[in-house]
Formats: structure tokens, sequence, C-alpha cells
């Protein structure tokens, strides 16, 4: 699981809205619906994710990190998919 805080765009009205923690989560074979109550027996409900994607894979580099750029471009990426339907 990598957690993911989005920045407002200050070149548009992005900043006026609120902004909220995003988790993307590799977890196959898991309900969905089992990650957010699952989390809550461990974190403060407050601090769980509103937003939750289910993905393959987490992008990492050859030193096994997660760029914030290839963080930033999936959840992009599954916000305009999410958002086409």
């Amino acid at each position: 699981m990598a957690y993911f805080m989005p920045q407002a765009d200050e070149t548009t009205d992005d900043k006026d809205r609120e902004v909220h923690l995003i988790a993307l989560v590799v977890a196959p074979g898991t309900n969905k619906a089992e990650i957010p109550r699952s989390l809550r027996k461990h974190i403060d409900p407050v601090f769980i994710p509103r937003r939750l994607y289910m993905v393959n894979a987490l992008s990492r580099n050859s030193m096994g990190k997660l760029p914030y750029q290839s963080l930033e471009s999936m959840v992009q990426s599954l916000c305009a998919a999410q958002n086409k339907t």
C-alpha cells in the first residue's frame, strides 16, 4: 500500500478545494471493502483514505523506491479512468 497526497494546482481554482489522502493498494484477491475495515483496526478512522484504488503493482525505481512522479502519474490515470465511467 502506498499513500499519496495530491497537491492543489496553484494555477487553477483547485487550491480552494479540499485535498484528501489517496491510497494505492496491491492486494490480489482482496475485496476493496475489506481494506478500510482492516485499516480501522490499526489507525484512527479519520486517517483512513477516502479514495482507495486497487492496482496490480506500484512503480518502483531501480533502488526499490516509489518516486513521487510515478505515483502522481498513476493517480492521475486512475482518476481520469474513473471520471470516464
